[in-house]
């Protein structure tokens, strides 16, 4: 498992911003998915390549 840092880390490396970190919840019984803060499972991200 990639933590959210490392991929920040690997964003940074490859002359990415990051732009938001937003996490990702799921409720098996009901079968919905919806964005929270709490990137500590699942979690996605939003980079930009810098304007030169």
């Amino acid at each position: 498992m990639i933590r959210p840092s490392e991929l920040a880390s690997y964003c940074r490396s490859a002359d990415l911003e990051l732009q938001q970190t937003r996490g990702m919840e799921h409720n098996p019984l009901t079968k919905r998915y919806w964005l929270s803060n709490d990137a500590s499972v699942n979690y996605l991200f939003a980079t930009q390549k810098p304007m030169v």
